[in-house]
């Protein structure tokens, strides 16, 4: 999730680029900044902002011409999204994301300068409290994942029950093969889900001591025989991003594969 424009006047992906007016799109809110951008938005085209107390939207014109775009060039425009906002936020302290395609047209009563203006007006309270929860922060990626197989091998080696299942299994005419094969099928489910899910709350409280905020996300698994463990996004300081890389190192060790991203702007967190 990223931050949205929820009231009934000015929605958070406002389709306007499929109309006539061609909006305001919207990066990011930032504390208030009137000096020009050093950077450009998508396209290469000039920043500006619209400002009411202390807060300010960064905001580009012409965002009609993302509609009708295929996926490659909306790729490179996301791209161009994030870097926007990822140096809105080194400029500016912190930034609170906008998800990529958020435009904001005018209507008979009202500019698009005047509907997200009035939006900053409404929830400035909200907003400043959340600039203040992710400054000095970033959004860090953490997935550890554990291969079935290797881990079906480590546990028949370190439990004499399965061992001897195993065991037997191997070594007995056809028909009861079978019947131990099922047996220990059966066992080494129940101790591939016990072991997940010690290793889920072992992980897991260790990163969470760690970071300053962290957030579950959906388990993603494919076909293959590797599995997903833990998915989490994480918010926190430089140094605390140092300290959970040196914990995942020694997760590796125990023979779990992570896959830790980051920094990223603190789109799971606003």
């Amino acid at each position: 999730m990223a931050l949205r424009m929820e009231d009934a006047q000015a929605k958070g992906r406002v389709s306007g680029n499929q109309g006539g007016s061609t909006g305001k799109y919207i990066y990011c809110v930032v504390e208030d900044v009137r000096a020009d951008f050093a950077f450009t938005g998508m396209d290469d085209e000039r920043l500006t902002t619209v400002s009411r107390d202390g807060l300010s939207a960064v905001v580009q014109d012409g965002a009609r011409r993302l509609y009708g775009k295929d996926n490659g060039v909306l790729r490179n425009l996301a791209i161009a999204h994030h870097k926007v906002v990822d140096a809105a936020a080194k400029m500016c302290g912190a930034s609170l994301p906008f998800s990529f395609g958020n435009v904001v047209t005018g209507n008979e009563r009202d500019t698009p300068e005047e509907r997200i203006s009035a939006w900053l007006g409404r929830n400035y309270g909200a907003l400043k409290g959340k600039l203040e929860k992710v400054r000095g922060k970033a959004e860090y990626g953490v997935q550890v994942l554990w291969d079935t197989e290797v881990m079906a091998a480590k546990l028949i080696d370190e439990s004499p029950e399965l061992k001897r299942l195993s065991c037997a299994a191997r070594g007995s005419s056809p028909g009861t093969a079978f019947m131990y094969g099922e047996k220990l099928r059966m066992a080494l489910r129940l101790e591939t889900e016990a072991m997940a899910d010690e290793r889920f709350r072992t992980f897991y409280g260790r990163i969470k001591k760690t970071v300053a905020e962290i957030k579950v996300d959906g388990i993603k698994n494919g076909d293959g025989v590797e599995r997903m463990l833990l998915n989490l996004s994480c918010l926190a300081r430089g140094d605390e991003a140092e300290e959970l890389g040196a914990l995942l190192d020694d997760v590796e060790r125990e023979g779990f594969t992570v896959v830790f991203t980051g920094p990223w702007p603190p789109y799971s967190f606003v």
